[in-house]
């Protein structure tokens, strides 16, 4: 028994050793590391839809480097990566295999998957439904299921082609818009492929993404993409979206302003937390939000010479003012768009049970939907200054 236990060991040693000599003969300028996916359709007059699937892949320089100097080898084993561009390499076809294999003809090196920061779909192909690509992503198991996922408008292929100074790709770019925008505009800390998986077929959820546009050859983040189902119903604007982020999620970052003129402002940086409350009145239902706010006075040239009844004064205030922003947004929400934007009807399914067979837009449009505010502020000294 003793003798097998080494000559066990003594074969994985052999196949570590075999397999750890293969890797480092290949060197990283002979692969393409993916750095983004972004899909496009086009509708043809025959009414077949042709697919495309655009791979932004990062390619990688090598110079010698080697002790032998003018005698080195040109091998690949004597090379180390000197830098990284990418460039954008596309798939056409009506299918998975005949993407592939066009992607294939133009394709000189192998990709390597899962690693991949951006997963971007065109306007056209969220509006006619994204289940298909999560389908598909989600049986390739070296699919990355933590890239941020976002709806672009135009053609996705052209999105990941722009370069953006100072970055490798528009994917990189992209990546750090939407994860460092948490800090300033109410959104949740993760929008990616696991997430929409998980969401879009919840009962009483409706799936919500960042929306990206490009302004002047930058890629700046434009709006919220809602989505009915797996297709994008609506594109609310940033002005509308903070307000949504704000009631949709918990524990979200941002800042608030109130202001009466160019003059006359308030900018509070604060920390939002929501608890929603449910119950159902002759079949009516009833939703409570309420939002705690707790941060500091960032810019104040609103008020002079705070003291502490007045800092009381001014948080009621900013609670007021808070209250009619978010009504205003309900109101716009169950009247104009006519959707559960907020995701109430998790809270009604929760409670009163699943497969009802209701239709949870139409509920919470005719739904009671009251907003109570907290606010707290730890600093009022912060950028407190008048002319």
């Amino acid at each position: 028994m003793k003798r097998m236990k080494i000559v066990w060991f003594l074969m994985a040693l052999i196949l570590i050793f075999m397999y750890a000599k293969k890797t480092a003969d290949t060197s990283i300028q002979n692969i393409d590391i993916l750095g983004g996916f972004g899909y496009d359709i086009k509708k043809s007059t025959k009414g077949t839809i042709e697919k495309t699937f655009s791979y932004s892949v990062y390619n990688f320089k090598s110079s010698a480097s080697t002790k032998e100097g003018l005698f080195s080898s040109s091998s690949p084993s004597n090379t180390e990566a000197k830098g990284a561009e990418s460039s954008v390499v596309v798939g056409r076809g009506t299918n998975l295999g005949e993407i592939r294999q066009n992607r294939q003809l133009t394709l000189n090196k192998n990709i390597v998957p899962g690693i991949h920061r951006v997963t971007l779909f065109s306007e056209e192909k969220a509006v006619n439904g994204i289940e298909d690509i999560i389908n598909l992503e989600f049986t390739n198991g070296k699919v990355n299921d933590r890239s941020t996922a976002v709806v672009c408008k135009g053609k996705a292929e052209d999105m990941l082609r722009i370069n953006i100074p100072g970055y490798q790709s528009s994917s990189d770019y992209i990546e750090g818009v939407i994860v460092n925008s948490t800090s300033y505009n109410f959104l949740a800390k993760e929008y990616n492929l696991l997430d929409i998986y998980l969401k879009m077929d919840t009962e009483g959820r409706n799936l919500v993404m960042p929306y990206v546009e490009t302004k002047d050859k930058i890629i700046e983040l434009a709006g919220m993409a809602v989505f009915k189902d797996d297709k994008m119903a609506y594109v609310l604007p940033m002005n509308e979206a903070r307000i949504m982020n704000m009631m949709r999620e918990n524990n979200v970052k941002g800042i608030l302003t109130m202001q009466d003129n160019s003059k006359n402002y308030l900018n509070y940086d604060t920390v939002v937390k929501r608890k929603i409350k449910c119950n159902k009145v002759n079949e009516k239902y009833n939703f409570e939000v309420n939002l705690s706010f707790n941060g500091d006075i960032i810019e104040n040239t609103m008020f002079k010479d705070i003291n502490e009844k007045e800092q009381k004064q001014i948080s009621k205030l900013m609670e007021r003012k808070i209250e009619e922003q978010c009504n205003r947004f309900i109101s716009n929400m169950q009247n104009k768009y006519k959707m559960d934007f907020l995701d109430l009807g998790i809270y009604a399914v929760a409670k009163y049970g699943r497969d009802t067979g209701a239709n949870w837009n139409e509920v919470v449009s005719n739904s009671n939907i009251t907003v109570k505010v907290k606010v707290k502020v730890d600093k009022f000294g912060m950028g407190h200054y008048g002319s």
